[in-house]
Formats: structure tokens, C-alpha cells, sequence
């Protein structure tokens, strides 16, 4: 079973994700780091949500080194929290490569984009060239 922690960082942030390192090195990396936003409705109902810390439409890897003076405690989370942090973790990556797929998509068509200007010049190139060659001398 992979380690995961609910790490209560400096900043007041909540993360929950899978910890490699230990607690007296210098720094730990998380995987899959999951923000968690505790919200008390009126009612005395309480809502969590969870939601990536990371822009994983924009990174390679969904993990960050973090320095251990940035963090105040961790905690073990229980059993039902973990189960629930692996679903949005599988539900992220499935999002990572659908991002992926849509940045790629948009890649190809900058490039057929730059192809058909640069054809297009060429084009204006050629003309002017031919226009050039046409002038008469006084």
C-alpha cells in the first residue's frame, strides 16, 4: 500500500497525497497531491472537497518536492478518506491524458496554420519576384 498523509502545510493548506521521504529529511515529495477544503454549512453539516494542487493540465508528472520546514504536521488519514483519494487520483490522470490529447490536437493545427503562411508567403515572394523581372529600366 502506497503512503498516504494529510499534510497540514505553513500556509494553512490541507494536502492530501502519497509521501515519499522521511519526516527528518530536509524534503519529501508527494505524488498526486490533492487539496482538501473543508467547508461547515449552517446547517453543522461539513463538506469536503478535493481538488489537485497542481495544474496537471500543464505538468509532466503530478508530484512536487516540498521542504519539510514548509510543512506543520501530517497525519494518517482513515481508511475511507484513502479509498476516496485513489478515485480522484484515477479520475485525475484519465483528465491528464484527455489534456494531453487536447494540447497535442492544438499543436497540429498551430503547425498546419505556420505551413499554410509560410506557403502563402512564398506565394507573395514568388509575385513579387515576377513583378520585379517585368519592370522596365529608364
Amino acid at each position: 500500500m502506497h503512503n498516504v498523509k494529510i499534510i497540514r502545510m505553513q500556509t494553512g493548506e490541507d494536502i492530501m497525497a502519497s509521501m515519499i521521504g522521511e519526516e527528518q529529511e530536509e524534503t519529501v515529495l508527494l505524488t498526486d497531491p490533492m487539496r482538501l477544503i473543508f467547508r461547515r454549512m449552517p446547517t453543522g453539516q461539513t463538506v469536503l472537497m478535493m481538488m489537485p494542487w497542481l495544474p496537471v493540465e500543464l505538468i509532466k508528472d503530478n508530484s512536487a518536492l516540498i521542504y519539510n520546514t514548509d510543512i506543520i504536521t501530517i497525519i494518517e488519514p482513515k481508511d475511507s478518506m484513502i479509498q476516496y483519494y485513489d478515485n480522484l487520483v484515477t479520475k485525475t490522470l484519465i483528465e491528464m491524458e484527455k489534456s494531453e490529447e487536447m494540447i497535442e490536437g492544438l499543436l497540429k493545427e498551430q503547425e498546419s496554420e505556420e505551413e499554410e503562411e509560410e506557403e502563402f508567403s512564398m506565394e507573395e515572394l514568388n509575385k513579387f519576384i515576377e513583378d520585379v523581372k517585368n519592370r522596365t529600366l529608364h
